[in-house]
């Protein structure tokens, strides 16, 4: 395999970066592109390397300078046939590790069990297994631009919250009317979640982590960062729904 930089003058490499360009298009708002074609990556600031393997373009990448000490990331792509050799099968990985969590924290818990808090203002198992769902559900879709889970499945919950209610910012009184009879409720959700998760990232390469997927914040968010933060939050809170679970059974 070699890289090197490119003058991006060969056929090989215009036409990698039109299917780069038209995947981008393709998968990215309207508000949100910021895919560079052929002509806008020959600017004098911008550097491109490209990946060959065999002879054959399989990778490619540019820096494009904006000051003396701050450069921007564009253009990064791994060929199609590439794909789940190295970032998304990683990402599955990880994905998948938070529905067993889910699981084994519910398993064999009654509603009251579900619902009990361990203190004043603290979350009970239900609540932080529901909320995992909907935070995995929410930004996932949303990074992907996909309708969520929760659309069709949020009836079966039955729940006195709007289509888009997460559980960020729940008060004790809100957290208090996730209630659920069933631990097999929270799990089918769970499951239905990962499979679209599964879906949606399973294509995922390096290069589109880069995309902005959020532009509410600053700096924009991008894929890697809002697929990172939603893995870091399910985790947290299957660990906490975890320790709940440790004390209702020793106290029981």
């Amino acid at each position: 395999m070699k890289i090197a930089v490119d003058d991006l003058s060969g056929p090989e490499i215009a036409r990698f970066l039109d299917e780069h360009v038209q995947h981008m298009r393709s998968i990215t708002p309207l508000e949100s592109k910021h895919a560079l074609d052929l002509e806008a990556l020959r600017q004098p600031e911008i550097t491109f390397w490209s990946v060959t393997d065999g002879g054959t373009v399989v990778g490619c990448g540019a820096i494009k300078r904006l000051d003396a000490t701050h450069a921007e990331v564009k253009s990064m792509r791994t060929a199609p046939a590439r794909h789940r050799s190295g970032i998304a099968s990683l990402l599955l990985e990880t994905f998948g590790r938070i529905p067993p969590l889910a699981e084994t924290a519910v398993d064999g818990l009654d509603e009251e069990q579900l619902c009990a808090a361990p203190g004043p203002d603290a979350n009970p198992i239900g609540w932080l297994v529901w909320h995992l769902a909907r935070v995995q559900d929410d930004h996932v879709a949303g990074a992907f631009g996909t309708p969520q889970v929760w659309a069709e499945y949020g009836k079966r919950f039955e729940l006195p919250f709007g289509p888009l209610e997460i559980g960020y910012g729940h008060s004790s009184r809100q957290v208090a009317q996730v209630t659920v009879a069933s631990g097999d409720l929270l799990t089918g959700y769970q499951d239905a979640v990962h499979e679209q998760t599964v879906r949606l990232v399973s294509g995922v390469t390096d290069a589109d982590l880069a995309r902005v997927v959020d532009e509410a914040w600053d700096p924009p968010v991008t894929l890697g960062v809002r697929l990172v933060s939603v893995i870091s939050d399910c985790l947290q809170h299957a660990g906490q729904a975890a320790f709940i679970r440790g004390i209702l059974l020793r106290e029981g």
